[in-house]
Parts: structure tokens; sequence; C-alpha cells
């Protein structure tokens, strides 16, 4: 999911083999978890308009709230 903010904070998106790559980890592995957060309600996939044989990952608006609140609360913290 930091992947994808990270991404979308710098005006760009993230295709799955982007993530695959930054994790160092298995396609197969890369998609479990994407699925497993596509199910919470985190994650949204779609194929690039542009190039088919990609998939974006975006963030959901319920997980970029999710996601600042929690970096608002360290923040608070170490205040």
């Amino acid at each position: 999911m930091l992947l994808c903010l990270t991404g979308e904070l710098a005006g760009r998106c993230m295709c799955v083999k982007q993530i695959r790559c930054e994790l160092k980890e298995s396609q197969t592995s890369v998609l479990r978890r994407i699925g497993t957060l596509e199910q919470a309600g985190m994650v949204l996939r779609q194929r690039d308009a542009l190039d088919g044989r990609r998939t974006i990952v975006r963030l959901t608006r319920d997980a970029t709230i999710a996601l600042s609140r929690f970096f608002d609360m360290i923040d608070d913290s170490s205040q």
C-alpha cells in the first residue's frame, strides 16, 4: 500500500510489475497480496488504457484516508 501511496503522491501509477520489482517477490506472492488488499477494499486493479498488458494498482479512497490518519497519528505522537 505504501508503494501505491508514494506513487500517487509523485503523480504516477504503480503497475503490478513495478510493485513486484520493488518488493523483490514472486509474481504469485504479489498477486496474492494485491488480491487480499482488493478484497479488503484497500486497492483497485485496472487495465492500463495505453498498454492492455499492464495492470495498474491504485489505493481506494478509504485506504488513502486510513493511511493519512495513520501518518497524522504518528506525527502527533512524536511531538
